[in-house]
């Protein structure tokens, strides 16, 4: 009997071997191939394009230009049926060839998908086959001219992920201040609008958005929740006053500097250099300041 056991147990070790190896195989092929990864999610195909780039075109933007911000959607050129995995606060390279030459740059989506399970999917989030970008126009921004103004529609572009360090455990913090200028709204927003969606998340939001492309979208989300989950102002300044005016807003919730309280910036670096120094003047430890594109890639 035992050494019945111990050929069977060689026999089972070996196949298992086997198969491990038959895995690998088929993993590097797909990868060598730029196939995406698969899995479903409440009834949803989602895939992940964080080991090749997937191809995709541009499929239609915005015709109006709030702060120079445009609505840019690319399709998918074969996942037309599956949604691309999106996590709050993630971001995407997006690569194009423009006049010649290779340029890649760093966007957030502005709606989102879970990568993992336990975040509900419905599709009043975005349209299977797509992804939609706010995306700002630079006077010398390569990407930005090309996906606002110059790219045909259909032109072929490529995007990578979800990239980004950025993680936020449920009820991490009891309150999370927002200060968002431009389209830095877009990876606070994704936080906002999948947070918001689970039940058991008791986080409360408060943001400040600087000249906000996306005023709309957050007016029908701050009115979807009752003002003790979320709460915005929209300021059309820029940095003057805005010493006072921070404090002044923060104020009005009574909110003090305490290991509960998180705060998340997104903007040009400059713009969040000195948001990260008021924020230290008023008592907030800087580890639980995270700021988009200069904490985290």
């Amino acid at each position: 009997f035992e050494q019945s056991m111990g050929v069977s147990g060689c026999i089972n070790w070996t196949i298992a071997l086997i198969l491990v190896e038959i895995y690998i195989r088929r993993r590097e092929k797909q990868l060598r191939k730029g196939e995406n990864r698969y899995h479903t999610e409440n009834g949803f195909a989602v895939i992940t394009s964080e080991d090749e780039f997937l191809d995709c075109v541009i499929s239609h933007r915005s015709s109006d230009a709030k702060y120079d911000t445009r609505i840019v959607t690319l399709s998918f050129v074969k996942e037309k049926k599956a949604y691309l995995a999106t996590p709050p606060g993630q971001h995407f390279s997006i690569r194009a060839i423009i006049n010649g030459e290779t340029v890649t740059r760093s966007y957030t989506p502005i709606q989102t998908i879970s990568k993992e399970g336990g975040v509900h999917l419905t599709k009043e989030l975005c349209k299977p086959g797509f992804l939609s970008f706010a995306i700002k126009t630079y006077p010398n921004g390569k990407m930005s001219k090309y996906l606002n103004e110059t790219a045909p529609i259909g032109s072929s572009v490529k995007i990578l992920g979800p990239l980004g360090s950025f993680r936020l455990e449920e009820n991490e913090f009891s309150t999370l201040i927002l200060i968002s200028a431009g389209s830095g709204i877009t990876p606070l927003l994704s936080v906002v609008t999948q947070t918001l969606k689970k039940r058991t998340d008791k986080t409360r939001f408060i943001l400040l958005a600087i000249k906000c492309p996306l005023e709309e979208q957050l007016e029908k989300l701050q009115n979807t929740y009752d003002s003790g989950r979320f709460s915005v102002q929209f300021l059309k300044g820029g940095r003057e006053n805005l010493d006072s005016t921070i404090s002044g807003y923060l104020e009005t919730f009574a909110i003090k500097p305490t290991q509960q309280i998180g705060c998340l910036l997104c903007g040009p670096v400059a713009f969040m250099q000195y948001v990260i120094r008021l924020l230290k003047k008023q008592g907030h430890s800087r580890h639980n300041i995270h700021a988009f594109g200069f904490d985290d890639r």
